[in-house]
């Protein structure tokens, strides 16, 4: 695994204006082309089924790139992404607008949805991470602005095109908007996200992409092709069944949707309310949920697990966001880096000791059921469970030094000092 560093921008709001007017031009774009339908019926002689295949194709290629967003947020750097989106609407653009026949006009559109695939995601995690906590609800607001505006408008620009100038110039018009995000970019846009380039799953990468594409796809022509049509019932039951066997990667997701939400509230709610009582709050729900677990069994429903799941995704960053920060400001300034760096090391080594002594837990209790006669589900369920009682553990301890913290003055130099030395020893 290889890490690349990041900037903290100063002028978050630069960083984030270029995927902004980029975010812009592919959902305006996304609905440009139903006004035009008619006459591109009339230009290319084409039925209303195959007309809509612009808008099908186009939330195709969008539903089939979403789950793989994360990935390349790990794999690519912010600008490699934003760069290559960019050039993928200026290459569709230009396809689309200089098309003799209507297979090169869809062609162009697949690209544009390309590009918006790669784009709208990553908009939400560059503005999550080059805004601060205390920063973040107003740059949600700015996207949300762009998500809602560019659609609502698109319309009406689109059919005063149309009637006016043409058609063509309904891609022609995007050149312009994509070339000011890409000089705003260039100046402007950072790296704002880690490269971590972790190993890539290739079955759960082409299962979830053919399911949600099929999905996308059932969901889209239904319009066209009648909800009764058997190609309609095939794309989404193929599409279904392929989530289905992606269901593990699926069940992890509501918890890691509320894990994102919660840290962002409890950052900023560190900054505006006593740390300690969040903390305290966290450490509690995270062993309330983590004792939750142990009443799961073979035969427990799934929405159970993820309930539990999502509970401990919130009791966790309740526990860390406000006790780290607590921490760091104790430091004095010319400490923090220090500070940093004694957090970070204890969270790695901490979680490659705990991760170990936990599965020890895990493979201890799954050999006594074994051997017990348990079958091979219950022990592994067995193992689990041990590997929870260290969790459990863990939290009461949690809680009980949660119980200590307070607010205070800054602590005193030569003391932090020793303490520090000590710890990164």
């Amino acid at each position: 695994m290889t890490t690349t560093s990041t900037q903290t921008p100063t002028r978050p709001f630069l960083v984030l204006l270029g995927p902004l007017l980029a975010g812009f031009v592919g959902l305006f774009s996304e609905a440009a082309l139903n006004i035009a339908l008619p006459d591109l019926m009339h230009v290319f002689a084409i039925s209303t089924t195959t007309a809509q295949w612009l808008t099908t194709g186009y939330l195709l290629v969008v539903g089939m790139l979403l789950p793989l967003s994360s990935l390349l947020v790990r794999w690519f750097t912010t600008r490699q992404l934003v760069f290559t989106a960019l050039t993928f609407f200026a290459v569709g653009a230009t396809v689309s607008a200089l098309a003799p026949g209507f297979g090169m006009l869809v062609a162009g559109r697949l690209i544009q949805g390309a590009a918006t695939g790669i784009l709208i995601p990553l908009i939400v995690s560059t503005a999550v991470a080059a805004y601060p906590p205390e920063r973040r609800g107003s740059a949600m607001g700015l996207v949300g602005l762009v998500l809602m505006f560019a659609p609502a408008i698109s319309p009406t620009v689109s059919g005063l095109v149309v009637q006016t100038i043409g058609w063509q110039w309904i891609f022609w018009l995007m050149l312009p908007l994509v070339a000011l995000s890409l000089g705003v970019s260039v100046v402007f846009l950072r790296n704002v996200q880690p490269i971590t380039r972790p190993h890539v799953d290739v079955a759960s990468v082409a299962l979830s992409t053919i399911g949600l594409g099929l999905f996308v796809f059932a969901m889209s022509s239904a319009g066209s092709f009648g909800i009764t049509n058997p190609l309609v019932w095939a794309s989404f039951v193929v599409g279904i069944a392929a989530l289905a066997v992606f269901t593990a990667g699926l069940i992890m997701l509501p918890a890691g949707v509320v894990n994102g939400l919660v840290s962002v509230w409890a950052g900023r709610a560190t900054d505006t309310h006593r740390p300690w009582v969040i903390a305290r709050a966290g450490f509690a729900i995270a062993t309330v949920a983590a004792a939750a677990f142990l009443l799961l069994g073979t035969d427990s429903p799934l929405w159970m697990l993820v309930a539990f799941h999502c509970l401990l995704m919130v009791g966790v960053p309740l526990a860390m966001t406000p006790t780290q920060t607590h921490g760091l400001n104790a430091l004095p300034d010319r400490l923090g880096a220090d500070g940093s760096t004694a957090i970070s090391t204890l969270q790695q080594v901490g979680g490659a000791l705990g991760t170990a002594f936990a599965a020890g837990l895990l493979s201890a209790g799954r050999g006594a059921a074994t051997r017990a006669g348990a079958s091979s589900s219950a022990a592994t369920i067995a193992g689990v469970h041990e590997g929870l009682v260290f969790s459990i553990v863990l939290g009461l301890v949690g809680l009980v030094l949660g119980l200590a913290l307070r607010r205070g003055e800054q602590a005193d130099e030569p003391v932090v000092e020793r303490e520090l030395a000590a710890a990164l020893a």
